[in-house]
């Protein structure tokens, strides 16, 4: 839509693109492994992020999963955006595919704090292509607290999702309050599972759209097993910036791994907007975490945080962690 802020074009735009270097060389012909990356901004009023899988097609390396973490220090940056970028877009008529890569992008509102964003990402390494992986997204009508949610279609493993505020360049602002996933079982035994969003103006009129995102896996022939999957999540305490995080605590005997995350900030008062819903890896040990924050008016609540947790068939070989990387020119 002409003169909207789409935060795809906004990140092509800043020229803003990440290739990871490394060498993986410690996985299996036979089997899949999952590897992290984290890529971070310069530092801006509207800071902006993307990270793309290393050699994506030589490696056979897909996005399942993202976060987006917020670097401030003084009244606040509040996440815009956190979601898989979808090649095609839409254009061509195509309203799904792979993802190209994860992006994310914050502000400050009313007060100036310029800050840094880090964009996170979350590859399953496929060299046999057991797996077909596709995202899938749908948007939610202009209002001053729109609401988007999106369904992934019967046959998927949902693996990770995400949203992106929609709105003028000029805005004052809309940002998130929530981007989580749900899945529900029916009476007949089939699984539905859907990727939330909800965002909301603050102090200043700022109606804008919602998109949602989601991203599902499934096998690619019938040789392979549908993969488990379970939903981890954890509540904060309330506090003014409360944060909270949880590991893989679903999965029976510990097994799968985290593919991806949500996070849902709940107050009475006028307002908690997110800050970050993101991993954090310390080799094999990986938890998701969430955070959010109270802005320029006091309003304690919680943060909720959801993990995304796959056990994958044939085993998913051990964690490929993948460097940090930082673009250019930030500190």
């Amino acid at each position: 839509m002409n003169g909207t802020h789409s935060p795809a074009r906004a990140v092509r735009a800043l020229g803003i693109g990440i290739v990871l270097a490394g060498a993986f060389t410690s996985f299996a012909h036979a089997a899949v492994s999952v590897g992290y990356g984290q890529a971070t901004s310069d530092v801006a009023n509207r800071p902006a992020a993307s990270i793309t899988p290393a050699q994506a097609q030589a490696l056979h390396q897909k996005i399942i999963g993202g976060g987006a973490r917020t670097n401030y220090s003084g009244a606040g940056s509040l996440l815009e955006y956190s979601f898989p970028q979808n090649p095609a877009d839409k254009a061509n008529g195509v309203p799904w595919g792979y993802s190209a890569n994860w992006v994310a992008g914050s502000r400050d509102h009313e007060v100036a704090d310029p800050a840094t964003i880090s964009a996170f990402d979350v590859v399953l390494i496929d060299t046999q292509e057991q797996y077909i992986v596709r995202q899938f997204q749908a948007e939610g009508a202009v209002a001053p607290h729109p609401h988007a949610e999106v369904m992934l279609p019967a046959g998927f493993v949902m693996t990770g999702g995400g949203c992106g505020v929609e709105e003028p360049d000029s805005a004052a602002g809309n940002m998130l309050v929530a981007s989580y996933p749900v899945v529900t079982t029916n009476p007949d035994g089939s699984v539905v599972s859907k990727w939330v969003c909800d965002s909301k103006d603050h102090d200043v009129p700022s109606p804008a759209g919602l998109g949602a995102y989601v991203i599902g896996v499934k096998p690619a022939n019938t040789s392979v097993k549908v993969p488990a999957m379970c939903i981890s999540q954890a509540v904060s305490a309330v506090a003014a910036h409360p944060s909270v995080q949880v590991g893989n605590t679903c999965m029976p005997g510990g097994r799968g791994f985290i593919t991806g995350g949500g996070a849902l900030a709940q107050t009475n008062g006028p307002g908690q907007l997110l800050t970050g819903s993101f991993p954090i890896w310390n080799g094999p040990a990986v938890v998701w975490a969430a955070s959010s924050k109270d802005h320029m008016h006091a309003s304690p609540g919680t943060v909720t945080t959801f993990a995304i947790v796959v056990d994958f068939d044939p085993p998913v070989r051990p964690i490929i962690t993948r460097p940090t990387v930082h673009v250019p020119g930030s500190p």
